[in-house]
């Protein structure tokens, strides 16, 4: 293997793409909109700053059919605006994504109250 190849793609990658992965609650509202609260995430790779990521995030609009806590994984990619037109500044558009259900709000609901009647002091 390459190595020094490895890591030029790794730098011109990470110049124009960021790559998360993390939790996140997703919450169906009555027009079956998908909805994002709750984000909790590191960067595998890339460059991005907090705002950016949770702003592609909150506007970003996962495929899943049910309510819950989803394991994640996404590309974000690094779009500068064009100067032709008046738009706002730099931002990431999600470009991929993976959602994997870890438990519904009712299963942490459950497990939250099966921890306090079983957390008794000793």
């Amino acid at each position: 293997m390459e190595y020094s190849q490895l890591v030029e793609d790794i730098k011109e990658t990470s110049e124009r793409f960021t790559i998360i992965s993390g939790f996140v609650d997703v919450y169906i509202d009555q027009y079956d909109n998908r909805i994002i609260k709750d984000l909790n995430y590191w960067i595998l790779c890339g460059k991005a700053n907090d705002e950016m990521i949770r702003e592609s995030m909150i506007d970003y609009e996962p495929e899943v059919d049910k309510e819950g806590c989803y394991q994640f994984e996404a590309v974000l990619k690094y779009e500068r605006p064009d100067y032709g037109r008046i738009i706002s500044g730099d931002y990431f558009e999600v470009v991929w994504s993976s959602f994997k259900l870890d438990h519904t709000f009712q299963q942490r609901e459950r497990d939250l109250k099966l921890d306090e009647i079983l957390d008794f002091p000793f």
